[in-house]
């Protein structure tokens, strides 16, 4: 029998917080939820979860600082509630490492197929057949596939979201090669970055300031008028 999922709902409004718990409780999922950033700090310092939601705008500390906060530390899946109108928010929260956003008001079922689609993503890099090639080996980086870990050649450990991992993966299995927006989209297989046309941007300007140069040096992931992004190896 498979192990339940457990979920952490971060949102001041209590309404909300209960019925995201019946709805993912109903779907078999272990639910906690609190009210603010400081209270789920807390909470992720005794458990561990397989997945974050959390609302943009809380009173005190935002989702986005948050948002931060766990990326520094963790590749803990991430998704962020934010209201229609708060499209910078939805970018910055991109840019930050979110793996996905959900606007309000939404349906539960598609929160739900978000859920499990974030999920599955995340669980492919630990299921990789050991036939396939178990790292990819790119200048002085390392980026090892079963554990999802980027490192350098001094063995400096580099944190990944899930949507990080998948395009960087991409990229570096066809070094040189050009890859579309479009193609790298589907390689991130995330609705916001299908959604959103800077969502690709987003994730290879992240990824440029990880994987920084040397001064004077080329940057590993280059970009190609009208074409897209290529790694250089």
């Amino acid at each position: 029998m498979a192990q339940m999922k457990r979920l952490l709902v971060v949102d001041d409004d209590r309404e909300i917080g209960r019925l995201l718990v019946q709805l993912f409780e109903r779907s078999e999922y272990e639910v906690d939820a609190v009210l603010s950033a400081e209270a789920a700090k807390d909470r992720m310092k005794i458990r561990a979860y397989d997945i974050v939601l959390m609302d943009v705008m809380m009173p005190g500390e935002s989702g986005i600082a948050l948002c931060r906060q766990i990326r520094a530390q963790s590749g803990v899946p991430i998704i962020m509630l934010t209201a229609v109108s708060e499209l910078t928010d939805r970018v910055v929260g991109l840019e930050l490492g979110a793996d996905d956003y959900v606007t309000k008001p939404f349906e539960g079922r598609e929160l739900l197929a978000r859920v499990r689609a974030v999920l599955r993503r995340s669980s492919e890099g630990s299921t990789e057949p050991p036939k396939r090639a178990p790292s990819l080996d790119f200048g002085i980086w390392r980026l090892d596939v079963r554990r999802r870990e980027l490192r350098s050649a001094a063995g400096v450990m580099v944190p990944l979201s899930d949507a990080e991992f998948r395009v960087l993966r991409a990229l570096a299995q066809r070094p040189n090669v050009v890859m579309s927006r479009d193609w790298l989209a589907e390689a991130a297989v995330g609705a916001a970055y299908a959604q959103d046309s800077r969502g690709i941007d987003v994730l290879v300007s992240r990824l440029r300031s990880k994987l920084h140069p040397h001064e004077g040096e080329q940057e590993t992931i280059g970009t190609v008028r009208a074409g897209g992004y290529v790694l250089r190896a």
